[in-house]
């Protein structure tokens, strides 16, 4: 059972406070398998294995070479003794809770990151407690009266500095950076410390080996040569917060159940007896002045783990809505078993007044949401999609189709995406390329070179039907080397931006020799 929250009216004054401070425990998924009752002495070699690479290792096993990333075969070769053990990711929550617990006791909304390491905002409890070392001292002290032995606090001006800090902090103590000394304080450090192995490999190449290095560079070359990810890790290398700082919510000590008298075995039986549920539910929130934006639906059945998950709205649940999800659930996981109740419980809920029409009305006809409904209802959950961009590397892998309801996603797939466009992205994306031609100030065939480069200056180009034209400019090529390691597979393929002087931009793609028409600019 997952626990409801509610973002605190605190949230936002703690989000956006000056300082952070992280709370990090060396080598917790080895600590939390130790305090599981599995015997692993501090001489053991110990490495965490996931997906058949270390995850994580024991102080042990990294004084023989076990690093983390390294294959099974190599880390035993390398340590004969190494006792592997898969890791559990529940299992490092699940112990690291209660460190939460304490850590939440001295500085209220924790942002847990990954279990063993917690970040909060420090400002409020400097005021209370005097200093920033001082908080860092009580926090080290009641981890350690909970019987972790190694625990190490850092303090900057963001999460990302803070965290390198407690890493280079003695055990037991708390390392402090001066504020607005945070790019200063990065500046040497390695740049394998962005936790981004093929961006870092990429930036040694190139001869970036420090994050001093990497800050240097002015972000627009920085964001059309590395894209999203690289923009975020110049920001972080420069002393800037660069994502959002979610401290962890408070819960909402509200839910609403309902239990059937008879088991019930069809999805429409159980959806009409939970109508008066979804009213009180969506009521009892609107009498705190609430709506909820996120919730978990638990179906619970004889003899059987409840089945449950997690919905979000893209403005806030109204009952009808709430009845929609639970037949959509139904309908995707059936329960297997007759169904004896229901839960309905808040995952994410904002202030009425945050949701509130605006002056003139509301923001999105409530008669297209009511027939988007009616037609998911009969079709199902995926039946009415809203197109939105995502992560890839072409224009047509960018485009997902979101099912109507659903939340808009705050982030798209994480890159770097090699031989990604810049934005914007094309307004029209063609199912099937329209073939072109690229030529050069002599008319002959512009191609792409080996090197990735262009054979000549384009100042003409055409795509059928259209007739020949001459270039005002153009942009490229974006180079593309698509699974290289599969024969059948293998695509290389180059893209160019190019406007006409009466203004038509194109996107073409140079593939298998000829020229494509892959997107218009509208």
């Amino acid at each position: 059972m997952r626990s409801p929250a509610e973002p605190s009216r605190l949230t936002a004054a703690v989000a956006h406070a000056r300082r952070r401070l992280v709370v990090w425990c060396p080598d917790w998924p080895v600590r939390a398998v130790a305090s599981s009752g599995i015997p692993v002495g501090e001489s053991t070699p110990v490495a965490l294995v996931a997906a058949g690479v270390v995850h994580a290792c024991s102080t042990a096993a990294r004084a023989q070479g076990v690093r983390r990333g390294l294959r099974v075969r190599e880390a035993q070769s390398r340590c004969p003794d190494l006792l592997t053990l898969a890791h559990d990711p529940e299992l490092d929550a699940r112990v690291f809770g209660p460190l939460v617990d304490l850590v939440a006791d001295v500085v209220p909304h924790v942002h847990v990151p990954r279990p063993g390491t917690a970040t909060v905002g420090v400002d409020g409890a400097v005021r209370v407690h005097g200093s920033e070392a001082a908080v860092g001292a009580i926090l080290a002290e009641r981890v350690v009266g909970h019987g972790v032995d190694d625990v190490r606090v850092g303090v900057a001006d963001t999460v990302f500095a803070a965290e390198q800090a407690a890493r280079r902090a003695p055990a037991q103590d708390t390392l402090v950076v001066p504020s607005e000394t945070t790019a200063q304080f990065l500046a040497p450090l390695p740049i394998d410390v962005l936790d981004e192995p093929e961006l870092a490999h990429l930036l040694r190449r190139l001869g970036l080996w420090t994050l001093g290095d990497l800050a240097l560079l002015p972000e627009p070359a920085v964001r059309e040569r590395f894209g999203a990810l690289g923009v975020a890790c110049h920001r972080r290398a420069r002393g800037i917060e660069d994502r959002a700082f979610t401290p962890r919510a408070e819960p909402v000590p509200h839910e609403v159940s309902t239990f059937f008298d008879t088991p019930l075995r069809r999805a429409e039986q159980v959806v009409a007896s939970c109508e008066e549920a979804a009213e009180r539910f969506v009521a009892d929130l609107a009498h705190l002045e609430q709506v909820c934006t996120a919730m978990w639906i638990e179906v619970a059945v004889e003899d059987g783990p409840p089945v449950e998950q997690r919905w979000a709205h893209p403005r806030f649940f109204e009952p009808r809505d709430v009845l929609d999800r639970l037949a959509w659930q139904l309908e995707e996981q059936p329960p297997g078993a007759p169904v004896v109740g229901v839960r309905f419980v808040p995952d994410e809920v904002v202030a009425t007044s945050d949701v509130a029409d605006g002056l003139w009305g509301d923001r999105d006809d409530h008669h297209v949401r009511r027939a988007a409904a009616r037609i998911q209802g009969m079709l199902g959950h995926d039946a009415i999609g809203l197109p939105v961009l995502g992560g890839g590397r072409t224009p047509s892998e960018r485009q997902r189709l979101l099912p109507w309801g659903d939340a808009l996603p705050t982030a798209e797939r994480p890159g770097p995406w090699p031989g990604r466009i810049p934005p914007p992205a094309p307004a029209t994306v063609f199912t099937d390329p329209v073939p072109a031609r690229v030529l050069d100030r002599g008319g002959r065939l512009v191609t792409v070179t080996d090197r990735g480069a262009l054979s000549a200056s384009p100042v003409s180009w055409e795509v059928d039907p259209h007739p020949l034209r001459p270039l005002q400019s153009w942009a490229g090529p974006w180079e593309v080397d698509e699974r290289w390691w599969a024969p059948g597979e293998a695509r290389r393929a180059a893209r160019l931006q190019v406007v006409g002087v009466d203004g038509d931009a194109w996107l073409l793609v140079h593939d298998g020799g000829r020229w494509w028409g892959e997107a218009r600019y509208d």
